[in-house]
């Protein structure tokens, strides 16, 4: 699996089979950073299903949306990681094995995976992607979204 970092590109313009991106509880209204991105990018979609109490952003709670022609992604993923307070060392490698678990589900090759406000560094991630290799081999590159520069306002 090759693992790389993505820094040139916003998150609507990167090429994947599956855009992962994590939610807290407390993200709301979604309008800065890679989902605010998104959500522009989407017209609103991700704002509505969260105002709908769709996603309520639990623990570990998921929500598969195919995208449109206005993404490079052919699917996001969002993941909800509940309260930012309780989002411990432990959840975050639990965050990223869900992650590939759900790309392995799914039989995709490549996805990429938002970091942003993680509060993980490059290299714990690549530790735990070293680590689970083995049980995702079917994985061809796993791409790195770091906090965007330029959020949306």
């Amino acid at each position: 699996m090759k693992i790389s970092i993505e820094s040139e590109l916003p998150c609507d313009q990167v090429s994947t089979d599956l855009l992962a991106i994590g939610v807290f509880f407390e993200n709301a209204p979604i309008t800065q950073g890679h989902i605010g991105m998104l959500d522009w990018r989407l017209n609103g979609f991700l704002s509505k299903i969260i105002l709908k109490t769709q996603f309520k952003r639990q623990w570990m709670e998921q929500a598969l949306i195919p995208c449109p022609y206005r993404l490079r992604a052919k699917s996001v993923l969002l993941l909800g990681l509940g309260e930012r307070q309780e989002f411990s060392t432990s959840r975050q490698a639990q965050y990223l094995i869900e992650v590939l678990k759900a790309s392995k589900k799914l039989k995709l090759s490549h996805v990429c995976l938002s970091i942003e406000n993680l509060g993980m560094s490059e290299a714990e991630i690549r530790s735990c992607l070293e680590k689970a290799k083995a049980q995702f081999s079917h994985l061809q590159e796993f791409t790195l979204l770091p906090s965007m520069k330029d959020a949306v306002q």
